[in-house]
């Protein structure tokens, strides 16, 4: 580890000193820092409701994509049966 880098405790300042560029953006996305084994607990616990959440979500969206599929297919359905009640 280089001296800027140790002093800083910045791991990026690693790949200044090496004469390699970083690009940073301003985000309105939250962020957690891991440094101790408690934050790491803290994050793990983080991502698995993350990860419940998402899948109650993506359950959620299986479901009306379904009813949709009902939807459409018994509008297909009733346009086949009798072809002149949209006209």
């Amino acid at each position: 580890m280089l001296s800027l880098e140790a002093s800083e405790k910045l791991e990026q300042l690693r790949y200044l000193e090496y004469g390699k560029r970083i690009k940073m953006v301003e985000t309105s996305h939250g962020s957690i820092g891991i440094d101790t084994p408690e934050d790491l607990e803290k994050a793990r616990t983080e991502a698995n409701s993350i990860r419940k959440e998402m899948a109650e979500a993506r359950k959620e969206v299986e479901r009306e994509v379904t009813q949709l599929k009902r939807e459409v297919d018994a509008k297909i359905q009733k346009a086949i049966d009798n072809p002149l009640a949209n006209k």
